[in-house]
Parts: C-alpha cells; structure tokens; sequence
C-alpha cells in the first residue's frame, strides 16, 4: 500500500472480476477453439495499476484467441458490494481479486470456490511464505492465491540514534523501550503511532499480541504482554499523548519534522523516507524478547467466483501468478512480493527500506477474523486506548477486550 488508504483497514481496496454483467457466457474451460468471455470489475482506476491491468488483458487474450476479457472499473470501496450483487443476481463472478482478510468471509458466504483440487501438486505453491499461504485457507479449503502482500516496520532517524550513542534499529522489546527513552528529550517523543479509529489497530497491535503467543481466542492473557509495554512506553514518556487523536500518516509527518525518533510505518512511507534530509533506516516490528517472531500481512489474493467458469478462471490466476506475469505486474505497481522465488524483483533490491518490509512478509501472518474484522478492529483499538490514556491497567483492558472480542469470533 502506498498509502494507508491504499492498504490499510480490512477491504481498503479489492479487484474483482465478474462474469456474464452483459449475459455472455463461457461454452469451455479456457482450452481449445471454444470461446469464453470474462468479464473483470476492479477497483483500479489510477495509474500504474490500471494501465499495467490493461496491458496483460491483452497479452493474456493474444495468447489465448478464444478468450475475450470485458473490464469494469469502479470507486474505490464498491467492489464489495458489486461481487455480492453479482453473485445474488445470478452473474456470479469468475475471477475475484480481494482485500486478503476478506478470503474467510467469502468463503463462509459462498462467494468463491474452494480450489483444494487445483492447487494440489501445484509446484508454484511451495514458494509462498507460510502467512500469505494461510491467509487463502478456511475450514480445511483453499480460496484463492496470495498475489502480493505488505506489513508493518518501523522508520528510525538514524542521526538521532548515533547521537544518542544508540548503534542499530531496536529489533527486540526491550531495545525498543530503551531506545525510545534515549531520544525523548528537547521536544522529541521517542515514538510515535496513529491510534485513531480507522487506523487499523489489528495492523498495529497484532504483532505484539501474538509475539506472546497467543491470538485473539485469548485476549485477556496474550494481549497482557504488549498492553504492558505500551503502558511501560507512556509512563517512560516516549510516546506523545497526541497519539489517541492520530492517523498513521499524523505519527509519520511527526516523524518527518524530526518530533519523533521512532515511527510506526510501512512501505506505503518508503518513498517519503527517502527524501528526507536526515539518515533513515528501517525495521520490523520490534520482536519479544524470547517471544515468537511475527509480524502481520495486508494486501491482496486472488481467487474463482461462483460463475460456473473454475476451471477457465483457474488458467488465467495460474498464469497471473506465473513467476513471469506476477513479476511485471508487481515491478509496474511497486507491491511487494510474498513469494521466496520473487523477494529480489529489482524495486525492492534498489530500495533502502523495501527489503525490510519483504523481510516482514515473511514472518507475517494473515488476519483471519472474517466479517467481524471491523468491529475486532475496533474492539483491538479500544483495549489499546484505554491503556495509552491510563483509563484501564493492562489487566483491566486485557479482560474487558476478551469479553467484547470473543463474541464476535463465535459469528
């Protein structure tokens, strides 16, 4: 995501590609001299992941003469509702292009196939890391492919930190704290994040749940842990009260005015990093001491609709996804890569912070919480807040999130 609004928030963007929105329909499977029509409604409408959409349209339709490709763009956000309609009215689509954390949700609502048959023995598979892979499966069944991924870091100002006798990017909690404490000083917070709701607090905060191990069927011990270091980082005062009333982009412009050391960020920032007049590194998200490593994923996977086409649409997902395709698609579009075979594609190895995020990738794992991910978020958020704010001590927040989490896991 380039942006948060690009790549944040469950369902932040979605591409889906709808069969028969003009009645046509498929007499073969994508093979032979019968023809097929697939129809594509997406959610690209800038460049460069429009044009570059275009572009392998029509390479994919020059390879295959009986294929022919309708594509449909519309506003960001609708995408969802479109699909549904689709499948409700009967065009049903083929080919669907989600938001990953969606992939639970349409495969409980019947929206997308089960693909178990074709992606067994599929050679492609073993290059996926093992979050994005995760983030396809649902009651024993595959819902689509991973195509491109992205997860959380964190920017430090170098020159900060060397002045600060401080020699590396904190990579562990305690460093972190540590670190975050030698820069608060002169007007400068050691760290800085976006809290406010709509920021994506299970982007934020999950890592540090579960790099105690646990996941969100056990909030009131799992999120103990973390819910007691950020306490620890307030009380340090490393962390600026403005946080409560900040989006992500608020904590990086803090960053970029040299008012915080520390900042909570993505790849989305990486091209803002860049520019800036001091030295910048990058890192994962800080890890447990002695915890297990993780981190958390957005981005996107791509899968078959209910239009009666699996095995048409599973031709044109498994060439997208060739080594090849992919590669063009994602050099175009600057998404990152979640694939072993693609982590050296030449953006990233040409960017100082890139590779870190790829390295974040592979460690990350999927946010399977289904419909219900809004108000987990939301819920995730809360327990969070309450801390930062000192409203609740960690325990308070921890049982009172369990209790509003665990409802909503049981829908």
């Amino acid at each position: 995501m380039k942006k948060q609004s690009a790549r944040l928030a469950a369902g932040a963007t979605l591409v889906v590609a709808l069969a028969a929105l003009t009645g046509c329909s498929a007499s073969a499977s994508g093979g032979g001299s019968s023809s097929v029509t697939l129809n594509i409604l997406d959610e690209f409408t800038t460049a460069p992941a429009s044009p570059k959409l275009n572009e392998l349209i029509k390479t994919y339709e020059s390879a295959n003469p009986g294929v022919k490709i309708v594509r449909t763009s519309v506003p960001q956000g609708q995408g969802v509702t479109k699909l549904t309609q689709g499948v409700s009215t009967g065009n049903a689509p083929d080919v669907v292009f989600f938001d990953s954390p969606n992939t639970q949700q349409y495969a409980a609502q019947g929206l997308v196939e089960n693909l178990n048959s074709k992606v067994a023995g599929w050679a492609t598979k073993s290059e996926y890391y093992k979050g994005a892979w995760d983030s396809t499966q649902y009651s024993g069944g595959t819902y689509g492919v991973p195509l491109y991924s992205d997860a959380p870091g964190i920017y430090v100002n170098q020159d900060m930190l060397t002045a600060a006798g401080i020699s590396k990017v904190p990579s562990t909690w305690t460093e972190l704290r540590t670190d975050a404490k030698a820069l608060t000083k002169n007007g400068v917070s050691g760290l800085c994040f976006g809290t406010t709701p709509g920021a994506a607090a299970d982007y934020l905060f999950m890592p540090y749940i579960w790099q105690s191990g646990g996941s969100l069927n056990t909030v009131a011990t799992s999120a103990l842990p973390s819910l007691q270091l950020f306490q620890a980082l307030k009380a340090d005062g490393s962390i600026p009260q403005d946080v409560l009333n900040w989006t992500w982009q608020d904590a990086f412009t803090a960053f970029q005015n040299k008012s915080c050391g520390i900042v909570f960020g993505g790849p989305w920032n990486a091209g803002d990093a860049a520019k800036l007049p001091f030295k910048v590194a990058a890192g994962i998200p800080p890890q447990k001491d002695g915890g297990t490593k993780a981190s958390v994923l957005g981005g996107y996977n791509v899968g078959t609709g209910k239009g009666g086409n699996v095995d048409a649409a599973w031709k044109f997902i498994d060439w997208f996804t060739s080594k090849k395709v992919l590669a063009s698609y994602l050099e175009a579009t600057t998404q990152l890569p979640n694939r072993k075979d693609l982590a050296d594609l030449s953006f990233v190895k040409s960017s100082p912070f890139l590779p870190t995020f790829v390295k974040s990738i592979s460690i990350g794992k999927p946010r399977t919480f289904g419909a219900q991910l809004p108000q987990i978020d939301s819920a995730i958020m809360s327990m969070f807040q309450s801390v930062l704010a000192g409203k609740l001590s960690p325990t308070e927040a921890a049982k009172q999130g369990e209790s509003a989490i665990g409802p909503l896991l049981s829908k």
